[in-house]
């Protein structure tokens, strides 16, 4: 092997050498920016599963007050009834 081919030989290793390294280099930068993109969805399914509890426990106490004036009502409309009831009797 002459000196020229064992220089073409070794530029062709330093360079597939650096080919390999700049890939290797993008997948871990792609790793590092899906591992950020999965923290941030991460805290998304946190933040919508808390307003979600927060929302049931708010629509819960808006039930309990709906039944609540809905039993008011019912109870008024019977003591109107009765009130009505004896001032004709």
């Amino acid at each position: 092997m002459t000196d020229e081919e064992r220089q073409r030989q070794m530029d062709f290793t330093i360079n597939a050498l650096a080919q390999l390294s700049a890939r290797f280099d993008q997948s871990d930068l792609e790793r590092r920016a899906d591992a950020v993109r999965l923290a941030r969805v991460e805290d998304a399914l946190t933040t919508l599963t808390a307003l979600a509890v927060r929302y049931d426990e708010r629509f819960d106490t808006q039930e309990a007050r709906i039944s609540t004036v809905e039993e008011a009502v019912v109870r008024l409309e019977q003591l109107t009834r009765k009130q009505n009831g004896n001032a004709q009797a």
